[in-house]
C-alpha cells in the first residue's frame, strides 16, 4: 500500500516540473545511490541500501538507456509469517527517459532481468531469476547531480521504492 501511494506522490511530483534545461547529452554516465524501502507480499517493509550505474545512449537512439543496479537489505523485511528475509538483487535493465517540456523533470520506464535472493532468517537462500520493471522520475539539479524516485517490481513477492541522487560524468 505504501508503495502504491508512493507512486502516486511521484506522479505528482514529475507533473509539477520546475525550471532549468538538463544537459544528459553532455554527461551520459552515471552512479547513484540511495535507500530502498522493500516490500513483501503481506509483510512488514524492510530497508536496503542500493547501487546504481548506467549509460545513457541518445546518440543510438534518444532517451535510451542502460542500467545495472544491486540492492542488499538493511534492516529485513517480514513475511506475513513473521520471518525476517535479507534480500539481495542484481539487475540489468533497458531504460527510456522522457523529459518533460522544462527538461529538467524526466520520467522514466525501465524493463530487464534481476537476480533475488531471499536468505529467511539465515536459513539456505533461495534464488531466482525474474523479469523486472519500473517506472519514475528524476530531476536533474546541475549538468552532474541529480535526484530519482522510482517503483521497481523485483518479482511476484518484492516491490522497491528508490530513492537517491546519481552522479553524472
Amino acid at each position: 500500500m505504501r508503495i502504491r501511494l508512493g507512486v502516486i506522490g511521484l506522479a505528482g511530483l514529475a507533473a509539477t516540473g520546475f525550471g532549468a534545461p538538463a544537459a544528459a547529452a553532455q554527461n551520459p554516465i552515471y552512479l547513484g545511490v540511495g535507500p530502498t524501502v522493500q516490500s513483501v507480499s503481506n509483510g512488514d517493509d524492510g530497508l536496503a541500501g542500493l547501487f546504481r550505474f548506467g549509460a545513457k545512449l541518445d546518440e543510438a537512439l534518444p532517451g535510451l538507456g542502460v542500467e545495472g543496479e544491486v540492492t542488499r537489505s538493511l534492516s529485513d523485511p517480514q513475511t506475513a509469517g513473521g520471518r525476517d528475509v535479507t534480500f539481495t538483487t542484481f539487475g540489468g535493465y533497458a531504460v527510456y527517459t522522457a523529459p518533460l517540456p522544462d527538461r529538467r523533470v524526466s520520467l522514466r520506464a525501465r524493463l530487464g532481468m534481476v537476480w533475488v535472493d531471499a536468505d529467511p532468517d539465515g536459513r539456505s537462500s533461495d534464488s531466482e531469476t525474474e523479469i523486472s520493471w519500473g517506472l519514475g522520475g528524476e530531476y536533474r539539479v546541475t549538468s552532474q547531480l541529480s535526484g530519482y524516485v522510482d517503483y521497481t517490481r523485483m518479482s511476484s513477492s518484492l516491490d522497491h521504492l528508490n530513492l537517491g541522487v546519481q552522479l553524472h560524468f
